[in-house]
């Protein structure tokens, strides 16, 4: 920096901080670790440190730039990202908290699913619901035990456990 003058033309980059929405529409404004906000002037160009819905959720699959497939599993009991992996067609896998910056970002989300379904035709607020709830736990389940399966045979899944608990009358043992 010595050898900076005044009204040399500079690019000043500026780590880690979060986009702020700014009323004119025009500047940028950003925030610091302490919540400081500062407006940035219009050649000011800001790009994502992760991508726009990082972090991973176990039942993810995110692709990269060159259209490499990850599969977002839950490694171990824990339900924080410190135990989320993102697996490879390959079997390679590296844990999702790990990816350096400038790795996340060349991954983007192809596919998430929905945790609650959709209004299901024929079926009550209530059937939906417990159908929501065994979908999810067997989603879970095939996710802690490092399985992958597609949508419908987790549903097809879903409908034969819903089949026993009636037949059974749900009552338990």
């Amino acid at each position: 920096m010595a050898d900076l003058r005044p009204g040399d033309m500079v690019n000043v980059t500026i780590k880690g901080v979060r986009a702020v929405g700014h009323p004119s529409g025009r500047l940028a404004r950003i925030a610091d670790e302490h919540g400081d906000v500062y407006d940035l002037p219009p050649q000011a160009a800001l790009t994502r440190f992760f991508p726009p819905d990082w972090p991973p959720r176990p039942g993810d699959v995110w692709a990269n730039d060159v259209g490499m497939s990850f599969f977002a599993l839950q490694a171990d009991s824990d339900s924080d990202a410190d135990g989320l992996w993102l697996v490879d067609v390959a079997g390679d896998h590296t844990r999702a908290r790990g990816l350096l910056a400038g790795e996340a970002a060349r991954l983007s989300l192809a596919h998430r699913e929905q945790l609650e379904p959709a209004a299901i035709p024929g079926r009550t607020p209530a059937e939906q619901r417990r159908y929501g709830l065994v979908f999810n736990a067997v989603s879970r389940a095939l996710s802690e035990v490092g399985r992958f399966a597609l949508l419908s045979d987790r549903q097809r899944i879903t409908e034969l456990v819903l089949q026993d608990l009636d037949e059974d009358g749900g009552d338990g043992p």
